[in-house]
């Protein structure tokens, strides 16, 4: 006991951060459980309401160190993250899943023994909460989703924000989370940590229960999401993931299944059945867009549109984005240092966020309505080759533009941008900076 209270003297300050989505309904047992948490006096608990308007949590007899925060400006889990890192002042933030069941003493547990100065994140390990006569719940706890120490053996290794400790002055050196996307927010995070230079830790005493999904619609669901963040990654930092054998592995799945069913073990047959259908939302999720649903950034200025490479440009504040108010902005990519608190306000579309299926159709629309705007676009492309998979991307933004009543764009410049003639030909007036 004397050295339990020694650990929770001794420990510095933690701001656990929970995004929620859900609205009011589950409000109540998300609050029960981060109630549980052995607080210190410096400590603090942030539940950051994420959910739709009209659907407010109920922030009335909270318990002690126990907040609510609403962050519904857009609708992304990462953006409701960096609004609760905002609203805090410890020394450390643990995130944690709102579908996650935190034992009492986790925040002692994260520091045991201390935390090198050089270590920007530690994460804690996942397990799967007692998933019942749930089939699908059963079927994810054996498959162990969401291994902590798994991802964090990797070569590039990353943490989920199921239970991940961050230490802030590392969160701040690379600009907190990318916002604005679905899925692949954490992992994101993490490379950037350990491209940095900080060193990410690993520490299995730390652990939370994982309440897996129980049908397979939500299975589905989950998992689009994360083919989704998959391919967001793999435009974001290219190279960084190995090619997956979903085909391959399917078919082995679906053999496997057949003969188990023939031995009559028939939960392990329906368990290789769902791994095929995880990996056939898996790839359907890469074919779609990793752009969050839901309300955007407010009311903006749509006379006029920000064209660059890279949104907020590194060179100037956003303020200076080219509107009178808050604009609308096409960006090729988020900076390597997000800068996300400084893009707020705007009505901001990457084209990194967006899917293969996004870009085919597109490139189709623009052939079939601008074929010329096409033609200049191949042209610019087969002029510097490394600009060839770029032709479908601007092929979105075009269309995207195309369907506003946005006639003017403001360019910052870069010779990664279309040429002159190219804007023209899909009459836009333009102005370069």
């Amino acid at each position: 006991m004397d050295h339990a209270r020694q650990i929770t003297q001794n420990r510095p300050s933690v701001a656990v951060v929970v995004p929620y989505g859900g609205g009011g309904s589950g409000a109540a047992e998300v609050i029960r459980r981060v109630g549980r948490l052995g607080l210190r006096f410096d400590d603090e608990v942030i539940i950051v309401d994420n959910g739709r308007a009209g659907q407010e949590l109920d922030a009335q007899h909270l318990p002690c160190g126990v907040r609510v925060t609403p962050a519904r400006a857009l609708r992304s889990s990462y953006y409701a993250r960096n609004v609760g890192v905002e609203q805090s002042s410890a020394d450390w933030i643990l995130f944690l899943d709102a579908d996650c069941v935190p034992p009492h003493d986790l925040l002692d547990s994260y520091f045991l023994s201390s935390v090198e100065e050089c270590c920007g994140a530690v994460a804690g390990a996942v397990a799967a909460s007692s998933p019942g006569t749930r089939t699908v719940a059963r079927f994810a706890a054996t498959r162990r989703h969401l291994d902590q120490a798994d991802s964090m053996s990797q070569s590039r290794p990353y943490g989920a924000t199921a239970n991940l400790l961050v230490r802030r002055v590392a969160l701040d050196s690379v600009g907190g989370f990318c916002e604005g996307i679905r899925s692949g927010g954490d992992q994101d995070l993490c490379w950037r940590l350990h491209d940095a230079g900080w060193l990410l830790s690993y520490r299995p005493a730390a652990g939370v229960l994982h309440e897996h999904r129980e049908s397979v619609g939500a299975l589905i669901e989950q998992w689009a999401r994360y083919g989704s963040g998959r391919a967001w990654l793999l435009r974001r930092h290219p190279g960084s993931l190995p090619p997956m054998t979903r085909a391959r592995r399917s078919v082995r799945h679906l053999l496997f299944a057949a003969a188990l069913a023939l031995r009559g073990q028939r939960e392990a047959a329906i368990f290789r059945l769902l791994d095929t259908v995880v990996l056939a939302a898996h790839a359907a999720g890469s074919l779609a867009s990793n752009r969050s649903l839901g309300s955007r950034s407010g009311p903006v200025v749509q006379n006029c549109a920000m064209v660059a490479v890279a949104f907020p440009p590194d060179a100037s504040p956003a303020k200076d984005s080219g509107a009178s108010g808050p604009g609308r902005v096409e960006a090729l990519r988020r900076p390597a240092f997000p800068q996300a608190v400084r893009a707020r306000g705007h009505d901001v579309f990457y084209a990194e966020d967006d899917g293969v299926t996004a870009r085919a159709i597109a490139l189709l629309w623009l052939g079939a309505r601008r074929p010329r705007v096409l033609y200049l676009l191949q042209k610019q492309a087969r002029v510097n080759r490394r600009r060839k998979g770029e032709v479908p991307t601007w092929s979105v933004v075009f269309r995207r533009l195309a369907r506003t009543q946005i006639r003017r764009v403001r360019i910052v410049g870069s010779d990664e941008l279309p040429w002159p003639d190219v804007w023209n030909r899909a009459g836009l007036d333009h102005t370069w900076r």
